[in-house]
């Protein structure tokens, strides 16, 4: 086997880098913060306690990726690499692989399923160097970015085939404990590399990242204190500590609960604006875990209307395309045809949206009773909004937000207040923060 040379000026390059910060392009990136496996029994206990933890909430799909010996083992990796096969691959490089990753390699040669959207690390004599392990990707990107061109050049890729993202360390950049940066490069996405400390942060990463996605979708890897997380929650958001009331309902999702991110959902259309809202909403809140986890009243009176008015915040797609999201919710057309078969696909689309558009500008949401003085508040709000000054009706509600509350568990803020069209005039963007951050005694 011919042996390949690192790139020029690699094996004596050392740069310092603080342990939690990464420049890379100029830009400033936070890294993992957290102790992660380095030594061998340090990699034995964690990869073990992964596979575990991967093993009892894996669907039937994800079980299919391994093989029998795998799945017998309760193991999602291979026999440890050769202190031979190691050297004989550092030899081939030109390079001492990095402690993280070498202690990796003699705990398990690869792995499989290390990450949701990358299904295998390869074995220790199939990685390389980028431009020669994989010449296809190498000549996609080699003449698309020169910074991004001069980082690839001097990353070894250590994933095998996936759906558009790698793994890569990068041998020019080492730092004085000797572990080279790792990236998390989703090409498919055309985002740029997210640098991580080391292989082992990586690796730490990529685990909290799949209790974190098994949680939100209902199978949770550590259920234990989610309902406690989303009482927190619930009574930061009383007490007007949006942020923190956020990074709790965020915790509780994660352990599984499918509550959390409905009224997460609804604080973020006061905290965010525009597409981040109804991207929060669309990828977290729409599905039928968390949908039928809501009482139906409340989804009807609440989260219905704040969805279906969003294309009024800026979005470039039209009301159409919010509704389709809540069709079965909607009244019936007030035509029965259906567009006309003969149309282009795209202009029956656009037909099929102008038709949920109309039922949508239909839709009347049950009203949910409020506390006496509130709902009197936003009486008088109406009033001032009808006689145009919206300066007053502004002052009524903001003085009165302290009085909002509930009992139900499926409130947490005065989403009607955002939800209700007739407010657009007085709840403008630089208003939506201060009702979650009035707090209510």
């Amino acid at each position: 086997m011919t042996r390949l040379a690192p790139p020029p000026d690699l094996l004596l390059t050392a740069t310092s880098r603080a342990p939690m910060k990464i420049t890379f392009n100029g830009r400033s990136i936070r890294c993992v913060n957290q102790s992660m496996p380095v030594a061998l029994p340090e990699w034995r206990e964690f990869l073990q306690s992964y596979s575990d933890d991967y093993l009892r909430v894996a669907t039937d799909e994800e079980l299919a990726r391994l093989d029998e010996v795998q799945r017998e083992n309760q193991w999602l990796g291979y026999e440890p690499a050769s202190e031979d096969a190691v050297r004989a691959a550092e030899e081939r490089l030109g390079v001492q692989l990095p402690p993280s990753y070498r202690s990796f390699l003699l705990t398990s040669n690869g792995w499989r399923n290390i990450d949701s959207l990358l299904y295998e690390l390869l074995k220790v004599e199939e990685i390389g160097w980028l431009p020669e392990a994989n010449p296809e990707l190498w000549g996609i990107w080699a003449e698309d970015d020169d910074d991004l061109t001069d980082l690839l050049r001097r990353c070894v890729v250590l994933s095998g085939p996936a759906d558009g993202d790698y793994w890569l360390l990068d041998g020019s950049k080492i730092g004085p404990d000797g572990e080279w940066t790792a990236y998390l490069w989703m090409a498919s996405s055309g985002g740029e590399p997210e640098p991580y400390p080391s292989f082992g942060a990586l690796v730490v990463h990529a685990r909290e990242f799949f209790e974190k996605f098994s949680g939100q979708h209902g199978r949770p890897v550590h259920p234990e204190g989610a309902d406690d997380l989303l009482a927190e929650g619930r009574r930061q958001a009383q007490a007007g500590d949006v942020d923190a009331a956020l990074a709790s309902l965020s915790a509780a999702h994660a352990k599984g609960s499918a509550l959390a991110p409905y009224l997460a959902g609804l604080l973020t259309c006061f905290t965010e604006q525009g597409p981040s809202a109804e991207s929060y909403i669309r990828n977290n809140v729409l599905n039928e875990r968390v949908l039928t986890a809501v009482d139906e009243v409340h989804l009807r009176a609440e989260l219905i209307p704040l969805y279906l008015n969003m294309w009024r915040d800026g979005a470039t797609q039209g009301p159409g395309y919010f509704a389709r999201w809540f069709a079965d919710y909607l009244p019936p057309a007030e035509a029965t045809t259906e567009p006309d078969s003969s149309l282009s696909p795209g202009a029956r689309t656009r037909a099929e949206f102008d038709i949920l558009a109309s039922r949508a500008a239909r839709y009347v949401p049950p009203v949910l009773p409020e506390a006496p003085a509130f709902q009197q508040a936003l009486d008088d709000a109406y009033g001032l909004i009808a006689t145009g000054d919206n300066d007053a009706a502004w002052e009524v509600i903001r003085q009165a937000l302290p009085l909002w509350e509930t009992d139900s568990p499926y409130r947490i803020a005065p989403v009607i207040l955002r939800a209700n069209p007739a407010f657009r005039p007085v709840i403008t963007p630089d208003r939506y923060r201060t009702i979650v951050t009035t707090p209510r005694p």
